[in-house]
């Protein structure tokens, strides 16, 4: 028998600690109630999770008939399921390496443009080219595969990064 609460939002609060945010809550002559969800039939699991392949599909399907069949629904159960998705999707997922990006540069390869001037750059000069509202220099450089160095004058700095 489930517990009564004696206002809708103690019960709803109760359903939301246990779990269940989406549960339907009821009010009886006792006083207010709760129910978990219903789960999804087995033809719109696919609906529920979206961006999936056909065979990453067939898996969940075939996973979550085995979950509802099953007496046994353990913890080691669950996640040996859960290990049988993931690797299904590990598997259709898998990609060549990406293609050259053909058009108008990043933004890190204009910064890095910049560092390998003869003048190099400062921070506000990548940053009004680029339109990013921080920038760590460094980290440019090094995503860019650049060694760097800096001068100080007064109070600018300014980097000059050449190939590695």
């Amino acid at each position: 028998m489930s517990k009564t609460y004696s206002s809708k939002s103690n019960a709803k609060r109760a359903a939301k600690e246990a779990g269940y945010a989406e549960a339907t809550v009821t009010q009886s002559s006792d006083g207010w109630t709760w129910q978990q969800p219903r789960l999804p039939v087995v033809q719109s699991v696919a609906s529920v999770i979206t961006d999936v392949s056909v065979d990453e599909e067939k898996i969940l399907v075939s996973g979550f008939r085995d979950f509802l069949a099953a007496d046994d629904h353990s913890e080691g159960f669950i996640k040996e399921l859960l290990r049988k998705a993931y690797r299904a999707g590990l598997s259709s997922r898998r990609r060549g390496p990406r293609a050259a990006r053909a058009g108008s540069p990043t933004k890190r390869e204009i910064a890095a443009t910049l560092l390998c001037r003869s003048g190099g750059a400062t921070a506000r000069e990548i940053l009004d080219a680029t339109g990013w509202p921080a920038v760590s220099v460094p980290a440019i450089a090094k995503a860019s595969n650049l060694n760097m160095r800096q001068e100080k004058d007064g109070r600018v700095t300014r980097y000059f990064g050449y190939p590695t």
